[in-house]
């Protein structure tokens, strides 16, 4: 069985393996990027549902487990309001259409996403510690959501006019970071209570919830591209995949 931290290391290099993916279909079929992304997304919601947040619950009660949940919504989304976007992949389709942002933005771009892998691999860890067995499912979502996620990010590189080779590098960098908060999280597990373990996957999945709403609900408008219906409908398929995986393996 593969470690916690060789979890975190596969879902990372999916993340990279995206980044090279989105080197190699630059300029190609949009729909089936979005797809990709609505999936993924589908995904993160059943492992947040159906895993992160119920395995939270004993430790936390329903009050501690709202306030945890929101409180990490809220975070991301206020991160969202500072930086262009803290999720390119969430943005994927707007990015596309829209004018890109000056320079200045692509730090902030990259200091926030920064932040968002490191509590990708917070999360991680603390998830699947909480359970104290490797979690499938969780890998499976998480690895879905990096994926995407690694494409988006150098896709917008490129737009903004990075050659390739720095825009893939870039992207190893910045997701490279989901690494450091599992490794942080790996240091501070044997030093604190469960109900702050279960406290931070609430955190994690909150933001996650906030991530799964913005690219599905609040996604690209019918002018542009595909309408609701079909978000929803490629979400569903991620969801209800993942979810069987969850449930065949718990």
């Amino acid at each position: 069985m593969v470690s916690t931290f060789g979890q975190v290391v596969t879902a990372t290099l999916a993340a990279e393996a995206g980044g090279a993916l989105g080197i190699v279909i630059e300029g190609g079929s949009k729909l089936r990027r979005h797809n990709l992304v609505w999936v993924a997304a589908g995904a993160m919601l059943a492992v947040t549902c159906l895993d992160m947040l119920p395995d939270s619950y004993p430790e936390l009660g329903a009050t501690s487990l709202l306030v945890a949940t929101i409180s990490g919504g809220g975070l991301i989304a206020a991160l969202g309001k500072i930086a262009p976007t803290i999720c390119p992949a969430c943005d994927l389709h707007n990015s596309e259409y829209n004018a890109m942002p000056a320079i200045r933005g692509i730090w902030f771009i990259a200091l926030a996403l920064s932040i968002h892998c490191a509590l990708d691999g917070v999360g991680f860890v603390a998830a699947d510690n909480l359970n104290r067995h490797h979690d499938v499912g969780l890998l499976i979502g998480l690895s879905l959501h990096k994926l995407p996620e690694g494409l988006a990010l150098t896709l917008l590189l490129l737009r903004a006019g990075f050659t390739r080779r720095r825009a893939f590098l870039w992207t190893i960098f910045t997701e490279s970071f989901t690494l450091v908060g599992a490794g942080i999280a790996a240091i501070l597990d044997r030093q604190v209570l469960p109900v702050y373990v279960a406290g931070t996957v609430a955190f994690v999945g909150g933001g996650f919830l906030y991530l799964v709403a913005k690219t599905v609900l609040v996604g690209p408008t019918s002018k542009h591209g595909a309408g609701r219906f079909v978000r929803l409908r490629a979400a569903g398929i991620g969801f209800l995949c993942t979810a069987l995986v969850i449930l065949l393996t718990r």
